[in-house]
């Protein structure tokens, strides 16, 4: 102990006679160290870190599938859950969940619309859930919501902002989509399932209700040490089992599911281990770079080292010695990393989008502290290990030699050399997949959604249940309030969807018939969305119209039902005819509580609209059929609202027009509909940006690396720069020969690095878009730019070689 305490005394009392060279070091490893720990405080928040609740490991969510119709993730009936629920082995319960927002009114009357969910009574026990107030759902609460007497149990955060956290609101009644229901409990603190709800109300689960009907996600807890494949093979058996109990129903209906936790990360998990890796591969770089500083100042300790080890210092004294300095070193870059990844954290926090706000839970605790210990301690050993053992085995006779001048050895020289050969490697690999996925980032940004978004706002509207109870009433406000907003200064034009593209999805997928054609066989028709428009949809949103005509405003409740479908509807019913006048039958035009029950229709196709994309733009366009909303109304829809000028200038005058018509009705997230496109690839542009930062900086480190390693060499072989120039050299060849080895360590990095990017594209490849993951064009571009960094990062000690005073250098001492 006292001899280690004596290593890092004397290691900090060195570090302290070089300020200079200590500070470049640790400023070095800082940044490795800080850009590693920030990314890797997003890894452990997001992707290591179980989900709050008890044994999160074991939920998972389940969807139906029907592949013949290429659905793969599909609702379940409630009849559905019930069967599952009865007959696994595997699982300990199913639970049903519906998303949907709700609006609360105060007592002033005051509308405010908070994002709520119609829930199956057994969910808060299966999510581990403690009630903070009251009670949670039993199945008479929700007999007692299908017999029109309502309760709700209210999260935490909202029952503080509109309540005050009064807890004399457990009992009582409160207002919300125009009716009053009982509040009989507070979910506790942090509290939000699904996803960002905060308001629940109960939903009956049983075998009453029609099989077909399937609207509900659902999650489900396995039993305590089942394995997943277990837990899959004993869905498939239930699946297998209800297909042939109920062929009507369930055919070709299957059953998939996915950890909850790998659901709710989505997107984000690639991107955060692209990025891990990416700050991986800058921590390297930062370590190659300190180590070729330490080589080149164990070069210039040479004669110190020879001495202690003339005095009868051992190797092994010699390497701990250097080690411990290494670490000491290290120790110090650690501190200004942490500081940077907090700052690194500050600056992702801030500029995270809504649509990445699990993010929130990258936070400096005490397993990142551990974490940023071991890559300190891994970057320490890693930088320290080639000085160390340069330095363990010195020439005494050179390093004592009268005149000598450290000059390190040829043996010293070739680890320089590989080392900075390495990383001009890395530095390639880590610019190659930036570049990559730069490329592939633009190509999605600039792909063709198939309509217009610009100049225009999008608002989420939800029509209250008592206010609103049946079609007709759903159909003249929205079409007063569509006129209304259409006369009020700066709007060009208004329309509404029920499923905004690149929105909240609404999963309304059918099984489709078309009249006088042969049924096929049932479970295997094809499918497609539905979707309620207004009767200018297509216009304002500048979607051509390819044939037939537009839904008109004179489409209304009474008048036949008519339809629109898309081109990717054409291509699947009908790829070599026309579609127009055909008609569709069976067709659900009501959809639980955000329709009406009106039943089924059959419908008449009017028009042929250009494809336009829904959920990403990395996906095809799939089959959809337009209603106009007038004959199928809907409670929810959303706006857009295209702009004379700046879109979000009429964000209020939509807030001010709808509580002109109605106050008891509030908007949902009002925003321009490009920034709802944008919120589409936000995980991407996310990876984009800090992969592009992280390039960025790998080959300035490289460029830094190869110029002290090159300024070294030509400071060693001073004297025979000298006499080359005495003996008639020109400047010139002098540059020459020093550009060429820089040229040389370049040629080896840039292609050891190209064949590590070609090997990491199998990586990467699953998130490129529009190019390939070995572009070669990518590849010459990145070569030839490394290659001239390298060079421009030798010329100048090339030059300064040039200069070299034959005169000063030769005389006599």
């Amino acid at each position: 102990m006292d001899s280690f305490r004596q290593d890092l005394q004397y290691a900090f009392r060195y570090l302290r006679k070089h300020p200079g060279f200590a500070a470049i070091a640790a400023a070095t490893v800082a940044l490795g160290i800080g850009a590693t720990t920030a990314i890797f405080s997003a890894v452990d928040g997001v992707l290591l870190k179980g989900l709050p609740y008890p044994d999160s490991e074991q939920l998972v969510r389940v969807w139906t599938t029907n592949l013949p119709a290429g659905v793969e993730q599909g609702d379940f009936s409630p009849t559905e859950i019930f069967d599952y629920r009865e007959q696994s082995q595997a699982f300990r319960d199913f639970a049903a969940f519906f998303p949907y927002d709700v609006t609360f009114t105060d007592d002033d009357g005051t509308a405010q619309k908070i994002p709520a969910a119609a829930v199956s009574v057994n969910i808060f026990e299966m999510m581990g859930a403690v009630p903070h107030l009251g009670r949670f759902f039993t199945e008479e609460d929700a007999e007692l919501t299908q017999q029109g007497s309502f309760r709700i149990v209210l999260g935490h955060a909202v029952w503080q902002k509109l309540y005050s956290g009064d807890p004399d609101i457990i009992g009582t009644s409160i207002m919300a989509e125009g009716l009053s229901i009982e509040v009989i409990g507070i979910a506790p603190p942090g509290f939000e399932f699904p996803r960002k709800a905060v308001a629940w109300g109960p939903f009956p689960i049983n075998a009453t209700q029609p099989r077909q009907g399937r609207f509900l996600n659902v999650v489900a807890r396995m039993n305590e040490g089942v394995p997943l494949e277990t837990a899959r093979s004993d869905l498939q058996v239930i699946a297998t089992r209800l297909e042939q109990e109920f062929p009507e129903s369930n055919r070709n209906i299957g059953v998939t599911m996915e950890t909850l936790h790998r659901t709710i990360v989505g997107d984000l998990r690639p991107a955060l281990l692209i990025l891990l890796g990416a700050s991986a591969v800058l921590l390297l770089i930062a370590s190659v770079n300190v180590a070729n500083l330490l080589l080149t100042r164990g070069a210039a300790r040479a004669t110190e080292i020879a001495v202690r080890t003339a005095v009868g210092a051992g190797r092994a004294r010699i390497i701990r010695q250097l080690l411990t300095e290494s670490i000491a070193l290290a120790s110090i870059g650690a501190l200004g990393g942490l500081a940077l990844a907090v700052g690194l954290l500050k600056g992702i926090h801030f500029f995270t989008p809504v649509e990445m706000d699990l993010l929130d839970q990258a936070v400096i605790d005490g397993r990142v502290l551990l974490f940023t210990l071991g890559a300190t301690g891994a970057a320490g050993l890693l930088f320290g290990m080639f000085p160390a053992l340069a330095a363990g085995t010195p020439d005494l006779r050179s390093a004592l030699g009268e005149g000598a001048k450290g000059s390190g050895g040829r043996g010293g020289a070739n680890v320089r050399n590989a080392l900075v050969t390495l990383e001009l490697a890395l530095a390639v690999v880590l610019v190659l997949e930036a570049g990559l996925l730069v490329k592939s980032f633009r190509n999605l940004a600039a792909e063709n959604p198939g309509f217009d978004p610009s100049n225009s706002l999008v608002a989420e509207l939800s029509l209250p249940f008592a206010s609103y109870a049946d079609s007709t009433a759903i159909a003249d406000f929205y079409e007063r309030y569509f006129e209304r907003l259409s006369a009020s200064p700066g709007v060009q034009s208004v329309s509404a969807i029920s499923s905004l593209p690149f929105g909240p999805m609404l999963d309304f997928r059918v099984p489709i018939f078309v009249r006088d054609r042969e049924p096929l066989q049932q479970g295997s028709e094809p499918q497609a969305f539905l979707r309620q428009v207004s009767p200018n949809f297509f216009q304002n949103m500048r979607i051509p119209l390819l044939g037939g005509r537009d839904l008109e405003r004179t489409d209304r409740r009474g008048s036949p039902p008519v339809v629109v479908v898309n081109q990717a509807f054409k291509r699947l019913l009908f790829p070599d005819e026309d579609p127009i006048g055909e008609y569709l039958h069976q067709l659900p035009t009501g959809f639980g509580p955000l329709g009406t029950y009106p039943g089924e229709q059959e419908a008449e196709i009017v028009g042929l609209v250009e494809d336009f994309k829904f959920s990403s733009l990395a996906e095809a366009p799939e089959p959809a059929v337009f209603f106009v909303h007038n004959q199928a109304p809907f409670r929810r829809m959303t706006l857009i609202v295209r702009a004379h000028g700046e879109p979000l200038q009429l964000a209020q005058t939509v807030r001010d027009d709808l509580a002109a018509l109605d106050p008891t009705i509030a908007t949902g997230r009002v925003a321009t509909f490009e920034t709802v496109i944008a919120g589409s690839y936000a995980s991407k542009r996310f990876a984009v940006i800090l992969l592009t930062a992280f390039a960025f900086v790998a080959p300035v480190l490289a460029a830094i690396g190869i110029y002290g390693v090159i300024g070294f060499s030509v400071q060693q072989r001073t004297n025979e720069m000298a006499i080359r120039m005495a003996l008639g050299a020109e400047s010139g060849s002098i540059v020459q020969l020093i550009m060429t080895h820089g040229l040389k360590l370049a040629g080896v990095g840039v292609a050891v690095g190209l064949f590590g990017g070609w090997a990491a594209a199998r990586i990467t490849a699953s998130q490129m878009y529009g190019t390939s993951a070995r572009d070669p064009l990518m590849f010459v571009m990145v070569a030839v730019g490394l290659t001239i960094v390298a060079l421009l990062a030798t010329t100048v000690p090339a030059i300064r070689a040039s200069r070299i005073p034959p005169a000063a250098v030769l005389k006599p001492d």
